[in-house]
Parts: structure tokens; sequence; C-alpha cells
């Protein structure tokens, strides 16, 4: 085993590169979804014209900003930007 691990060492520096960490770099998909509470784990529809997120204390959250998380979406408007976010 100890002959082998060198291999199993350069096979894993060999995938580092390839890491999906984007760091602490964030982007903003517009005023319209993007607010100052904890919004994640965004997903586009197939065809591209809905977006489905969670927001995390938010006050217009079911528990208000107590709640912990609700799934918001957003359709993309004919302008090509999201619209205002609904539960």
């Amino acid at each position: 085993m100890a002959n082998k691990l060198p291999f199993i060492l350069l096979f894993f520096l060999a995938f580092i590169g390839y890491s999906q960490d984007f760091g602490d770099e964030q982007k903003s998909i517009g005023d319209a979804i993007n607010s100052k509470e904890d919004e994640s784990v965004p997903v586009v529809s197939p065809d591209g014209n809905t977006l489905y997120f969670t927001r995390a204390h938010h006050p217009g959250n079911v528990g208000g900003k107590s709640d912990k998380g609700d799934i918001w979406m957003s359709k993309k408007g004919s302008n090509g930007q999201w619209e205002l976010p609904k539960m």
C-alpha cells in the first residue's frame, strides 16, 4: 500500500484545479432577486424562464423573519430581467 500512496496523492492533486469552489465571489442577478436576507439553492427551470430559490429570515416568509427558509419563484420578463419574486 505504501508504494501506491504517491500515485493516489498525485491523482487527487491533479483534480484540485477542477474544484467547484468559487471562493467568496458573489454575483448579483438584479435587484428584484437579491435582498439583504439569506438566499440560496437557486434552480432554473429547464426552459430558463423560471428561477426557484430559498430565502431565509425574510419578512415575507410564512413564519416571518424567524422562518429558516421558504421557496420563492421569479419569472423572466420579456425584457430578459427577473421579475419580483413571489412565494
